[in-house]
């Protein structure tokens, strides 16, 4: 079953005028996932007031109600005085899996003290965390040390044309055993084939739908040159292991 850890939904802050971070329903989704032959789609919020993401947490509880078999959900917030109750309710109570962070849209200092906490509490709590990594390799290579507990998601791999910074996000996986690589809009194909040969079993495919249809981002895996093992590991057997859905 082919995995897609990284979609994105909710209604967005108030007065938000970026069709990228408003008015994403699930059916935006799930309709290209289903085109694209993807069995299940990771979603999180789009970015919301530093102050409502429990209700946007909410919003991804109830879209995977609609679609339990398609979709998986992760929660959001921002880091700070709220972020840790955010999460446990997100988690203990909603039943998310993982959690998302984005330091550039909320504005938070993602090598700070109330980063790691939150990190840790995720690992507590057995779930994940995706960043938004572009900028921040090192500072989530050092994170990742700190918080040995908690796997730490490097959404887009550091990359997107930085062939260099995903190089370097390789170098953290192969490092710690706790960093995975998470291929959305990362566009060097090289970079991808020299990731899946050296970490081949912490690397994780994902779309950043809506705003890029899946069956783009699965044709780069597609056409990379990896084993069928590897394809199949990075498609989807990865990510089931890590979220604890079964497979190798």
């Amino acid at each position: 079953m082919v995995i897609d850890f990284h979609a994105h939904l909710g209604r967005g802050a108030h007065g938000a005028t970026d069709r990228l971070q408003r008015d994403l329903t699930a059916e935006m989704i799930v309709g290209p996932a289903r085109e694209a032959g993807i069995g299940r789609t990771v979603v999180f919020p789009v970015t919301y007031e530093a102050g409502r993401y429990r209700e946007a947490n909410e919003e991804i509880a109830a879209a995977v109600g609609r679609y339990p078999d398609e979709l998986i959900g992760f929660a959001r917030t921002v880091v700070g005085a709220q972020a840790e109750a955010d999460l446990e309710h997100a988690v203990r109570t909603l039943g998310l899996h993982g959690l998302k962070l984005h330091h550039g849209c909320d504005g938070f200092d993602p090598a700070g003290p109330a980063t790691r906490r939150i990190v840790g509490l995720a690992g507590e709590l057995g779930v994940p965390v995706i960043f938004h990594s572009i900028g921040i390799v090192e500072v989530l290579g050092e994170l990742a040390a700190a918080c040995p507990q908690t796997p730490i998601v490097l959404g887009h791999m550091g990359g997107l044309w930085d062939w260099q910074a995903a190089e370097r996000a390789t170098d953290l996986a192969e490092g710690l055993h706790n960093v995975w690589l998470e291929t959305s809009a990362l566009l060097v194909t090289f970079a991808i084939e020299e990731a899946a040969a050296r970490v081949p079993h912490r690397m994780l495919f994902g779309s950043d739908a809506p705003a890029i249809h899946p069956a783009v981002e699965l044709a780069k895996i597609t056409t990379a040159r990896m084993t069928d093992d590897t394809r199949a590991a990075v498609l989807g057997g990865n990510a089931a292991r890590l979220l604890g859905l079964g497979g190798p």
